[in-house]
């Protein structure tokens, strides 16, 4: 039985999720335009919401997202809340909701005021709402464009719960970004435009930012020198200096990772390690330390599965690598 979205969500927390979500019937539909189009909506969404996108990757018949989600601040203001709706339609859209709170406003009955706004308030801070909102925009234009009906999305997003720790949050970012590679679409990562650090090596601000906050000790922002070349020597194995060279890490062939799975991994090094298909990035539903996934258990998920034996798994492969141990709440061992 799959866990329900909302079972992991915790509030008055800051959490972290990496998102993945496909086509309907893995059809190749992200070309270029569609793939700028769905980038340009996640953004907008992100402007609205207040969930932040520190690592993405767009595929031909998938997306895959790291975002952070802080808690729902108590005090924004009606002004605030306007400020984003801004971000979010066109303006024949923003000219009708202003038109309907315009007439709100000249009545004598104010709650219909703050009604108005909290249907708002109540999508932002929200990953759920977050991705619902990316993939009904970009559905809305892509069926336009292409003069189709229905839904184009297969089912409901997956999310992995990700353990607030710098050192996890960027090795899951480097996952992200290396999909190309895994996918044979190019030899080397930063070839790839459609994925933050290609975004980031063409200047792009977000992805920068994003990048910076991955690499920051907590409460610190250092210089984006500093952050590109910790995420650098992470993704490509090389130095700063090093890395216009292509090919610096050889792409292992999709399957190799199943063929005496363990004596491969322990010869590998972590940026070796990244460009395997490994499930646990995206089918662990949470994965952190195994205090932090006992409590997420405890808390959100013990009435799932009441009689459950084991609840962190260790990854032993991961853990040596990484120099810390990583546990994940589902037992993905060799898949």
């Amino acid at each position: 039985m799959r866990t329900p979205r909302c079972a992991i969500l915790i509030k008055n927390k800051t959490q972290y999720f990496h998102v993945v979500s496909r086509v309907v019937d893995r059809r190749y539909i992200f070309k270029e335009d569609e793939k700028r189009v769905f980038l340009r909506i996640a953004r907008q969404m992100e402007a609205f919401s207040g969930i932040e996108i520190l690592s993405y990757s767009l595929m031909s018949n998938h997306f895959h997202l790291l975002v952070k989600v802080p808690p729902s601040p108590q005090d924004m203001d009606n002004d605030e809340v306007w400020r984003r709706i801004q971000h979010l339609y066109n303006q024949a859209r923003i000219e009708e909701l202003k038109s309907e709170l315009e007439n709100l406003q000249s009545g004598t009955d104010h709650s219909g005021v703050e009604e108005f706004f909290q249907r708002f308030r109540d999508r932002m801070f929200n990953l759920s709402e977050f991705v619902k909102g990316v993939k009904q925009k970009f559905s809305v234009w892509y069926n336009l464009h292409n003069d189709r009906k229905g839904t184009l999305w297969e089912e409901r997003f997956k999310s992995v719960l990700i353990q607030d720790n710098r050192h996890t949050l960027m090795t899951v970012a480097a996952y992200i970004e290396l999909n190309a590679l895994r996918a044979g679409i190019v030899k080397d990562p930063g070839e790839y435009l459609w994925c933050s650090f290609g975004e980031a090596m063409a200047g792009g601000k977000k992805a920068k930012a994003g990048i910076i906050q991955l690499t920051s000790e907590p409460g610190q922002n250092q210089s984006w020198q500093k952050a590109w070349m910790a995420y650098q020597l992470l993704i490509s194995g090389k130095p700063l200096g090093e890395a216009s060279k292509k090919e610096i890490i050889k792409p292992i062939p999709d399957g190799a990772e199943n063929k005496n799975n363990d004596k491969r991994d322990d010869s590998l090094s972590l940026p070796q390690y990244l460009r395997l298909r490994k499930r646990y990035f995206t089918d662990a539903l949470v994965m952190g330390n195994q205090q932090f996934i006992e409590s997420i258990y405890k808390d959100k998920i013990q009435w799932l599965c009441p009689t459950r034996k084991i609840i962190a798994h260790f990854n032993k492969e991961f853990s040596k690598l990484v120099n810390y141990s990583v546990y994940t709440y589902r037992n993905l061992k060799n898949k």
